[in-house]
């Protein structure tokens, strides 16, 4: 690889040879390898539980840190994983379990996921867009949903929990634009999902604001969600633009 690489005629000098062999000898150190011959011996295992994530939100920073690093190596024992599983094979169980043991109910990632940028977006408008008493008790809900296991996870005392209506708007605006985010009119077509779908779901308890408070409320998650894909997409556009970078260097002229 390296007399490909460097010099006329594929005979590089010495210190041209000595050098790219010092950069390819730290570079496998630095950066292993994700794929091997290994296969996983029990998929019954969940990989990571609820109890590793909610380790991390001990206050001891030292030990907060050493856990993160202990679910970095896990993550990378995953990735390793996936390379030798099958993708339709049923029997490979999920990574992380939906389900917790100590909760007397149980609920998906998803939903968890949902309801705290659901919580999210409230905050943000209690905070710039409403100054309204009525308004803010139709924001805000009760912690103890099933849903809520997320943001109990992650609050420090400053997030919101939405208001129960609010999250079932949500959930629905999510669905119209999972189904048309790969659309260029992604944000027209969620709304005309919404209304044509969902159209029941578009009340508020603030008669006053109630129009200007769902214009916000759809205007805003859609908006949000839109610049997190975008974003997901250039960072993986990214990388694999850097990838074709590196593996252009290698080939011969």
């Amino acid at each position: 690889m390296v007399r490909q690489a460097t010099g006329p005629n594929e005979h590089p000098i010495a210190p041209t040879f000595l050098q790219v062999y010092k950069l390819l000898s730290i570079y496998s150190v630095l950066k292993p390898p994700k794929t091997g011959h290994c296969q996983i011996l029990d998929s019954t295992t969940p990989k990571i539980t609820l109890t590793d994530l909610k380790e991390l939100s001990k206050s001891n920073l030292s030990e907060r840190q050493q856990k993160i690093e202990k679910l970095k190596e896990k993550i990378n024992k995953i990735i390793d994983d996936d390379d030798e599983c099958d993708p339709l094979d049923a029997t490979v169980v999920d990574i992380i379990p939906d389900h917790n043991y100590c909760e007397i109910q149980k609920d998906t990632a998803k939903e968890c996921v949902v309801y705290y940028l659901c919580g999210f977006m409230c905050r943000q408008i209690v905070l710039k867009r409403t100054k309204c008493l009525n308004c803010l008790s139709g924001l805000k809900g009760s912690d103890t949903r099933p849903e809520a296991a997320l943001t109990n996870l992650k609050s420090k005392g400053f997030l919101i929990h939405p208001n129960y209506s609010i999250f079932t708007l949500v959930s629905a605006i999510e669905e119209g634009f999972v189904q048309y985010c790969n659309v260029p009119e992604v944000f027209d077509k969620t709304v005309h999902f919404l209304l044509q779908h969902h159209q029941k779901l578009l009340k508020f308890p603030c008669v006053e604001h109630e129009s200007e408070m769902l214009t916000s409320i759809v205007h805003f998650y859609i908006t949000m969600r839109m610049k997190q894909y975008t974003r997901n997409l250039n960072r993986e556009t990214k990388k694999l633009s850097s990838k074709k970078k590196k593996m252009s260097k290698l080939l011969i002229n």
